[in-house]
């Protein structure tokens, strides 16, 4: 059953569900309208074998807040989303069951996304031809793509920096096909593994990339192939000053 069904609503504010709350079942904001701020922080979204939250098509006038130990077990779809400010998800928990943890192609971020600072997600985290205006912070995130890519973020468009730092962690290939950044790609400190359990995977693949800026690339650890094939880089370095 579901917990909410708010699909197409309208908000003039914001929409807070926040600080304990608990759902049980889907919610869903499809093609919900919020004219400024969705705060979600501490929320805690049981799917109960289905989608923690269904908000595909979403318009947020402001940013997206769901940090502070916001748990999500059941995939969080964001298709076609619209977020103006920033999508802020330090903190936060994801587990997938058995699906992706994170669907958001085609997701719009006039801002910055962060999913840092343990971050944590169980299930691929699909960002598929999304666009980030400002910065893509994952320092210190843990990915487990369980038998699948941890992070598909091919043809996505990433107006700042694309950070993977501070011990970023995976379990499953980092495919980003095409992927445009147009300042500093770093990977800095990170430990990638790839899935053995998935044909042909590699631990990152940047087949087609471009990076305008400078793709840094320092004290890491990759298990698994890597595939620079048609990478197109402003400047390469193996230190932060390179």
């Amino acid at each position: 059953d579901n917990a909410l069904t708010a699909d197409n609503l309208s908000v003039g504010g914001s929409a807070y569900l926040r600080n304990n709350f608990i759902s049980k079942g889907t919610i869903w904001l499809v093609g919900t309208k919020i004219d400024r701020t969705l705060d979600m922080d501490g929320a805690v979204l049981d799917g109960s074998g289905d989608n923690a939250l269904t908000a595909d098509d979403l318009s947020v006038g402001g940013s997206a807040f769901l940090r502070n130990n916001f748990i999500a077990k059941g995939t969080i779809w964001l298709l076609g989303a619209k977020i103006d400010g920033s999508l802020e998800m330090d903190g936060a928990v994801l587990d997938g069951s058995g699906d992706n943890a994170l669907a958001a192609d085609d997701l719009s971020v006039g801002g910055a996304a962060f999913l840092r600072n343990n971050f944590n997600a169980t299930g691929t985290i699909q960002l598929l031809g999304a666009k980030i205006d400002g910065t893509l912070d994952m320092g210190g995130s843990i990915l487990d793509g369980r038998g699948k890519a941890a992070l598909d973020a091919s043809n996505a468009s990433i107006g700042g920096d694309l950070l993977l730092r501070n011990r970023f962690n995976t379990k499953g290939e980092l495919k980003m096909l095409s992927i445009d950044v147009k300042q500093d790609f770093e990977i800095i400190e990170a430990i990638i593994s790839f899935s053995d359990l998935e044909r042909n995977s590699s631990a990152i693949n940047l087949q087609s990339a471009r990076i305008q800026g400078r793709f840094v690339l320092k004290d890491n650890l990759f298990s698994g192939p890597i595939v620079f094939s048609s990478l197109d880089v402003g400047c390469l370095a193996d230190t932060e000053s390179g």
